[in-house]
């Protein structure tokens, strides 16, 4: 069952054009997932880990980019268990599909690519 799905479950009266109350509902309902590390190990999903990366990825855009639209779409595709390459893969396209809504996203959706790219080759990312 993805976030969103339970998020609707447990508040079926979930105001959808309010991004601020569904990441506020999410994150009581992200508490018990893990995440499964690279090397097998399991987690507890951190969305301060995701607030983290986004907002170093997003630090030169100011208010052009609006990080709450990026972290609801991303909140909205977790689940329990998901392998921490898939967390950066929902970055991308979260940011991606915000691109119609102003081209910014683009770049974004770039830097979270370019993070992936330098995690796979370097092991880390800069």
């Amino acid at each position: 069952m993805s976030i969103t799905q339970s998020v609707q479950a447990t508040n079926p009266n979930l105001d959808q054009q309010n991004p601020t109350h569904c990441v506020s509902s999410c994150f009581e309902t992200l508490n018990g997932y893990q995440v499964i590390k690279r090397d097998g190990s399991l987690e507890q999903l951190m969305v301060e880990k995701i607030i983290s990366c986004l907002q170093r990825v997003c630090h030169d855009f100011g208010s052009e980019v609006s990080h709450e639209l990026i972290l609801n779409e991303v909140i909205k595709n977790l689940f329990h268990q998901i392998k921490t390459q898939e967390v950066l893969d929902i970055l991308i396209l979260s940011s991606s599909a915000l691109i119609e809504k102003d081209p910014i996203y683009s770049k974004v959706a770039a830097r979270f690519l370019l993070q992936k790219i330098y995690k796979n080759v370097l092991g880390e990312v800069l």
